[in-house]
Order: structure tokens, then sequence, then C-alpha cells
């Protein structure tokens, strides 16, 4: 029975490799991937391991993104990291007039309107 290689396996984990990526890796089948799993601790440590490194090295590069000052990141690791959030805040003065049946009644006659422009002289659609 063939040993997995640890230093290998690492690797493989560090780039977040499919099992299938890791048994074209060492030449084996899927399921004999899954079995060192199931039953080769220091396999399955090292491929975890690797995985570890590889969030690390990926965290890394998004706060240098954001430390070069990538306004997107900057937002994104802040609610992340920080728990940052964005509050909308919703001004009202005065009654609320519009009905949900009023609403209803504007869409439809926006799709009713919609639907008349989309139509051709002879009364078939247009194709989209």
């Amino acid at each position: 029975m063939m040993v997995p290689d640890l230093v290998q396996t690492e690797k493989l984990g560090r780039i977040y490799a499919t099992m299938e990526e890791v048994a074209a890796w060492f030449n084996v089948e899927r399921r004999t991937v899954v079995r060192w799993l199931a039953t080769n601790p220091a396999f399955a440590e090292a491929l975890e391991r690797g995985k570890a490194q590889g969030r690390i090295t990926l965290r890394q590069a998004q706060i240098q993104c954001a430390l070069r000052g990538n306004p997107a990141m900057l937002i994104w690791l802040g609610k992340q990291l920080l728990g940052q959030k964005e509050v909308v805040e919703h001004a009202h003065s005065g009654e609320m007039t519009m009905t949900t049946e009023g609403a209803r009644d504007r869409l439809l006659s926006k799709l009713a309107s919609l639907a008349a422009e989309r139509a051709t002289p002879d009364g078939d659609s247009r194709p989209n």
C-alpha cells in the first residue's frame, strides 16, 4: 500500500486542491484519497495544516490589498473582522398615502404599457 508524501500533501492543502486533484497528483483513485483521510491521521492532519496555511496566506493578501487602499477590500474586511456594518436610516415625514391596491394598479398599468410597446403592428410580440 502506497504511503502519501506528507510534505506534498501539505502543499496540496495550501492551494486547496480538490480530492480529484490530490488523487491525480499521487496517481491514485479518488476513493484512495478518501480512504487515506479516514485511516491515516497524519495524512488528514497534513492536508488540514496546508489548508490552514492557505487561509493565512489569503488573509494576508487581502489585508495587504486593503492597506494599499482598495475600498472594497477595506469595507469587506471591516465587516468581517471588525464587525462593522452599514446603517441605512430612512427618514419619513407625513403620512403614507400609497396603498397596496394603488401600487398593484400602477404595476399592472406599467406592465400593460410595456407589453403594448413591444407589440408589432401585426400583433406579434418582438423577440427579447
